[in-house]
């Protein structure tokens, strides 16, 4: 159970550029005032790489400025994201989503993301 709760979790973390496209809540804004350090990627290049822009919104996770991002402050933005898709998914906002529900929520919304054959 917790592993696949730790699979949905990671699962939920990558899809942030969906997120992003869909306007769902996702990972906040990294921040913009102080250019990241100089990287193994970019030696003295003073530029972001894409994986600079990651990590730094994912630093931005850090709620209590502690340097690093606890589980809590993780597992509050993938319940935040989860919440959004599931209300997403729930067009009558019943509080239960059914199969034509979601058929029409992966039909369009998510199938753009996938190539799989219908």
């Amino acid at each position: 159970m917790i592993r696949k709760m730790l699979w949905m979790a990671v699962m939920l973390a990558l899809g942030s550029a969906m997120a992003r496209a869909e306007g769902e809540a996702g990972l906040p804004a990294a921040p913009a005032e102080k250019p990241a350090p100089a990287t193994a990627e970019t030696p003295g290049s003073g530029e972001q790489t894409p994986t600079d822009r990651i990590v730094a919104r994912f630093m931005a996770l850090d709620a209590d400025a502690s340097g690093g991002v606890s589980f809590e402050e993780y597992m509050a933005m993938v319940q935040k994201r989860a919440e959004a898709r599931y209300r997403a998914m729930d067009a009558n906002q019943d509080g239960e989503v059914t199969d034509e529900e979601y058929r029409a929520f992966w039909k369009s919304r998510m199938a753009k993301w996938y190539r799989l054959k219908r």
